[in-house]
């Protein structure tokens, strides 16, 4: 099997992969919200919550957008006779966009850490980790 078989072959199911986690996500987003109603967070913990989560959303909904059509044109181009480089061009920067994911998901807990009191972050973590055991 050729290298480039490999490669599109794994492109393929690493795109299978995340449309199938992609399926989940409204489920996931239930349950995160059910845990900040556990905490019991004051009027000023909420407000502060939701202005992070919507000033953020725009970012992430780019970032996502940017990130499928990349994949669309890596499958593309994977079907046609693109250039070596052109595709590691393209993997770069699908590298690249989900390292910024990654970091947006890590400040994202920070914020959340910040805006916690000590014990609803003892709370939080402790359902985080049995809604994970869970799934």
């Amino acid at each position: 099997m050729s290298r480039i078989s490999k490669v599109f072959i794994t492109v393929m199911i690493m795109s299978l992969s995340l449309n199938a986690m992609s399926a989940g996500k409204e489920r996931g987003k239930h349950r995160k919200m059910g845990i900040m109603k556990e905490l019991d967070l004051s009027a000023e913990q909420r407000k502060e919550l939701k202005e992070f989560r919507k000033s953020s959303k725009e970012s992430k909904k780019t970032t996502r957008a940017e990130i499928k059509s990349l994949r669309e044109q890596m499958k593309k181009s994977f079907q046609s006779n693109a250039s070596e480089s052109s595709l590691k061009s393209m993997h770069e920067k699908l590298k690249t966009l989900r390292s910024n994911m990654a970091d947006f998901r890590f400040n994202k807990m920070l914020k959340i850490r910040s805006i916690l009191t000590p014990d609803q972050r003892a709370k939080f973590y402790e359902l985080r980790s049995k809604r994970k055991k869970q799934k």
